[in-house]
Parts: C-alpha cells; structure tokens; sequence
C-alpha cells in the first residue's frame, strides 16, 4: 500500500549515540506490521507502524466470522454453544495484546456459561488465525479463620480487599479475597499480577499466612468439549515468588458445558 502517513521516528546517531524521537509524514510503500531501518549520512532512522486496529473493527472481525464460518472450528463451537451480543455485536469481555508473538486474543462472553470463547487475531493482517476456549480462572489470595472477624484480617493488610466476609450462622469462619485486576485471561498471567501485588505488603502477607491460613486459591472452569481439559504451566520465577511469600497453592477444576457433536 502506497500512502503518506504520520510515523514515529527514532534517530540514532551512529557517531555520537545520540537518540531523538520526531514524527514526520513520509510517502512510502509498506505491509502492516513492518519496521523500517534505513541509514542516511550516519543517522539510523528506526520507522515504525502502528498495527493495532480499533477493538470495534476487531468486534466486526469476529461478528463476520461467526457468520461466515470460515473456520472449521467456529462451527463446531457455534452448534455447541451461543454468543452473547450487544447491539449486533460479540461481547467481548477483554482483549488481551500481551503475548510475545504479537497475536492478539479477544475473549468474548458465552450465553449461560462458565467459559469464554478466545478469538486470536492477527491484526497486522486483520486476520482471525484461530479460536478456541478460555476457562473462567479465578485467581485469588485467600485467608480465612474460624476466630478472627473478616474486618480484623482486613486490618492486618495494607492491600486492596476484592471479597470479605463475616464469620455467621450460614459461614462457620470469616474470609478475605485479593485478587488481581485481570478479570478474563490465563491462570498464569492473573498469578503473576497478584504476586506482584501481594509481595507490596510482604508484612500483612505473613501475618494472614500464619494467622489466617493464607494462601493462592485456583478454580478453573473449563469447558469439558472434548473431555480434555487444559492445565497450567507455572513458570520458575512464579515458584520462587510463592517460596518468597511462604505461600501454599490450592488448586480446584471444573467441566462445564456441551460436548462437541
């Protein structure tokens, strides 16, 4: 595609090492996606594109898709399952761009159950590459005590509570949540998050840890299509940041919805 566009610019001076950035408007030929290096008179000038594309046009992407039926898997989950939309289109529930290849994942909301369908798009190509399920992860710090009200746990941690309960007639102990702020996404991307966080208040950590039987609570709610559920690939550095905090991890997996026809 030929066209005149605005580009952020970084220029680097091969002599002195200097680096400055500028945004000009070049006439130039280009693919979505690409990084342009050329050297003029000592001077590298690193060009790069902006390949995102509005998550209404990623909505649209999705919607065409899930009618077209392009790919062979979206019918298979479509007979099995249905879509929730607002005003015509997917709701999508999160669209995720943190992956090292550079897809991006667009979590759409599913009528009635307790999973999402994920959408990965490639948008450098405004492409759709693939779909498949993300289960419902709840990933959460969690203290709880048959004699401690939830307000005094609260009390012993400078950290932002999600959840807190009362010890009552219906509840024989009180409880606590914090969670991360990822609502939709894999296990390991929401433990890291909440590790990062809770190691903030490493002080309150311990205390809930030994006053309170604190610990990572996991419950994963896959959808059971083919029998064949997913796992988790914890990472060395979330190992060595659970050790760190002293922390237990707690691990519970449910099956929910149709099987593929």
């Amino acid at each position: 595609m030929h066209v005149a566009e605005s580009c952020l610019v970084v220029a680097i001076h091969d002599l002195t090492g200097e680096i400055w950035l500028t945004r000009h408007t070049y006439l130039h030929t280009f693919k979505a996606g690409t990084i342009m290096i050329n050297k003029m008179q000592n001077v590298y000038l690193v060009i790069k594109y902006n390949t995102l594309i509005p998550d209404l046009t990623l909505q649209l992407l999705i919607k065409q898709e899930f009618n077209l039926k392009t790919l062979r898997v979206t019918q298979q989950y479509l007979e099995i399952m249905d879509v929730h939309y607002d005003d015509g289109l997917p709701t999508i529930e999160r669209i995720s761009r943190s992956r090292k290849d550079g897809i991006t994942v667009a979590y759409v909301k599913v009528v009635n159950e307790h999973f999402y369908l994920a959408v990965y798009i490639d948008e450098a190509n405004e492409k759709i590459v693939n779909i498949g399920t993300e289960a419902r992860n709840t990933v959460v710090f969690r203290a709880k005590s048959k004699t401690l009200s939830g307000d005094h746990l609260a009390a012993m941690t400078t950290l932002p509570i999600d959840f807190k309960q009362n010890k009552g007639d219906l509840l024989k102990f009180s409880l606590l949540d914090i969670a991360p702020s990822i609502k939709v996404g894999p296990v390991e991307e929401k433990l890291s998050e909440l590790l990062d966080l809770i190691a903030t208040d490493k002080e309150g950590v311990a205390n809930l840890v030994t006053t309170a039987n604190g610990n990572i609570q996991v419950i994963m709610d896959f959808h059971g299509g083919n029998q064949i559920l997913g796992g988790v690939a914890l990472s060395e550095e979330h190992i060595q940041k659970m050790a760190q905090l002293n922390l237990s991890f707690n691990f519970f997996v449910t099956s929910w919805g149709k099987r593929f026809k």
